[in-house]
């Protein structure tokens, strides 16, 4: 899969990884957080090629589901919440990305599209 950064700005200066584990279920932990977020929080759908981030506030949870499958519960806890709205934002280098140079991207982008 692309080591492409998804920003969902909204939420928590939560981190939602995908490809490792926790113990706690991460979307039980997003189904908590959700109703304290606000405007200024923000949700990052990364994989793990994203650098871990350490300031104070910010939250890294690790999941084991795919990129477009964290997307995807992200964005419906999202919109079932009256509370937000997402300003979503892709990396801009996205759209110049080849399938030759990185095969599946177009799949990839598709994918993200529907979403």
């Amino acid at each position: 899969m692309l080591n492409r950064l998804i920003k969902v700005t909204v939420l928590s200066l939560a981190v939602l990884l995908s490809g490792c584990t926790t113990s706690v279920g991460w979307e039980k932990m997003l189904g908590q957080r959700l109703p304290e977020y606000g405007h200024r929080n923000w949700i990052v759908v990364a994989d793990s090629a994203y650098p871990k981030q350490s300031a104070s506030g910010i939250e890294t949870v690790y999941t084991d589901a795919s990129q477009i499958e964290v997307l995807e519960q992200v964005l419906t806890a999202v919109d079932a919440a009256d509370h937000i709205q997402p300003v979503i934002m892709l990396d801009a280098e996205l759209t110049s990305v080849t399938q030759t140079s990185a095969p599946g991207v177009e799949n990839y982008r598709s994918q993200l599209n529907q979403l």
